[in-house]
């Protein structure tokens, strides 16, 4: 754990190119559209958490949560990319627990689509 460095307009690119199914910016595919749905739809057993091929997935959303607190969630009804990078380890866990949700409900309320 914590052995990716990135940028958060790195991860954003990244994740704005699996929000649209695998093309990139400039239109070009590089991943199918079945690869990026088996990445991004639930493989688990029916009663465990959801994961797809690298994304947490969840009813409404999928993503990724790093080592430390950084997360990288994808909101395909909303067209929205959400990316919280910190290195933080030591929040309290009541602390912690609110930050990433409140920063998440702002980012929809500012920048999601039909707000």
């Amino acid at each position: 754990g914590g052995g990716l460095f990135s940028t958060a307009a790195d991860v954003v690119k990244f994740a704005q190119f699996v929000l649209r199914g695998g093309v990139t910016a400039d239109g070009k595919r590089l991943l199918s559209e079945e690869s990026v749905r088996a990445m991004t739809s639930k493989q688990t057993a029916e009663g465990l958490a959801g994961y797809g091929f690298g994304f947490q997935v969840q009813p409404e959303t999928f993503g990724h949560g790093g080592a430390h607190a950084t997360n990288m969630s994808i909101d395909p009804k909303r067209g929205l990319v959400m990316v919280f990078m910190v290195q933080h380890s030591g929040w309290r866990a009541d602390e912690g627990k609110t930050i990433l949700p409140a920063f998440q409900k702002v980012a929809a309320e500012k920048f999601g689509k039909g707000r």
